[in-house]
């Protein structure tokens, strides 16, 4: 009997050690856009997240073209006073917008192009971020914009077709 039970324990000891334990795979984080016209792809090195700074709660989105020591770079975000009030919808920044209550933000660098290019201050020029879905690991949405350059000159550049997909870090 003793010689059953200690055959019995030794496979379930065998077996259970051949069990594989499963790792859980992040899905990859993707953030694409057309750019003047360019369809890019800033998939190479994207990073996210939610954070509060200063009583202003941010989601944010980053990407970059490639990893060289100079990367094309988009960045996106929505930021408000109220932490409540980031959550699915559609946010614009314009003249007839000025006081929006989440205040939609996207960046563009490309160190071959004279950038920076952000969100126009003055909302002549509009910007739209939309949250399609957000959850405590996740934010996913569009945008769209034409970006002014923080100088005094009257460069643009367009953003459209914008799409993220992030995993948070």
């Amino acid at each position: 009997m003793r010689r059953f039970l200690l055959a019995g324990i030794s496979m379930l000891l065998i077996v259970s050690a051949c069990k594989k334990k499963q790792q859980e795979v992040t899905p990859a984080s993707t953030v694409t856009a057309t750019v003047g016209g360019t369809p890019m792809n800033f998939s190479a090195s994207v990073s996210g997240g939610k954070g509060t700074t200063a009583a202003v709660t941010t989601i944010h989105v980053l990407g970059a073209s490639n990893s060289g020591l100079t990367p094309t770079t988009i960045a996106v975000a929505i930021s408000s006073a109220d932490a409540n009030a980031l959550q699915l919808g559609t946010y614009t920044y314009s003249t007839a917008n000025l006081h929006p209550t989440v205040f939609p933000i996207i960046t563009y660098s490309n160190p071959a192009d004279n950038g920076p290019y952000a969100t126009d201050a003055y909302g002549v020029q509009v910007t739209t971020v939309t949250i399609t879905a957000l959850s405590s690991t996740n934010v996913q949405g569009t945008f769209s914009g034409t970006l002014t350059r923080p100088t005094t000159d009257a460069t643009t550049k367009t953003i459209t077709n914008g799409k993220f997909n992030v995993y948070f870090q």
